[in-house]
């Protein structure tokens, strides 16, 4: 798709603008729906590690599916913001002490345990925009397209990758890049969309 610099960050925008003016009352309600659709993955009642993130900007809030890992007793992992615009993923207990990174957004200090790609069952994204095909619109950083773009290329080898979303953000296709990681499903508060094959995406 050729989409200039300027098209992407207006649509960037919107979506923005839209998650931002949901209601709290609808925010609420998603992030308990999107519990009960993350937990049809095949891989969730396996999954021991898993990273999420720490909502900001109206994103969907994972807040609640973190307390539901907790207690299955899945160990919990937050993005770490680092010098150079690096990021890595760090352990992250109900004890942990948390600081504001540069997002003013909260993350493990830096006692907390670092957790190697590796050794992460799933990686759940917070996205802007969303497609079918396993397009995902982030906040323009790059963030975690580069802490991911090592990953081997076979899904048996890496984390499952897991965008999570509001329903109204999803678009016809995301804008890409050659760069960019693809999600291998989408969880939003209605639905679980497996994106892996991306002429025949499911809903379910």
């Amino acid at each position: 798709m050729s989409i200039s610099p300027d098209d992407k960050q207006k649509l960037r925008r919107r979506l923005r603008d839209l998650r931002q003016h949901l209601p709290a009352e609808q925010q609420t309600t998603a992030a308990t729906q999107l519990v009960h659709r993350v937990r049809r993955l095949p891989l969730w009642q396996p999954a021991r590690r898993i990273a999420l993130y720490i909502a900001a900007d109206g994103e969907i809030d994972p807040g609640p599916l973190g307390s539901a890992a907790r207690s299955e007793n899945k160990q919990l992992l937050l993005p770490t913001v680092l010098q150079g615009n690096a990021m890595a993923f760090a352990r992250w207990d109900a004890d942990t002490p948390l600081i504001h990174n540069r997002f003013a957004i909260p993350q493990p200090d830096d006692s907390a345990q670092r957790a190697a790609l590796s050794t992460i069952d799933i990686v759940f994204f917070p996205v802007v925009g969303w497609d079918r095909f396993g397009g995902r619109l982030g906040m323009g950083g790059g963030f975690y397209d580069r802490a991911l773009q090592a990953l081997p290329a076979d899904p048996a080898s890496r984390p499952l990758l897991v965008g999570l979303a509001h329903a109204c953000q999803e678009v016809d296709r995301v804008p890409t890049e050659s760069f960019d990681v693809k999600l291998d499903y989408v969880a939003t508060d209605n639905a679980l969309i497996h994106c892996r094959g991306a002429g025949n995406p499911q809903t379910g």
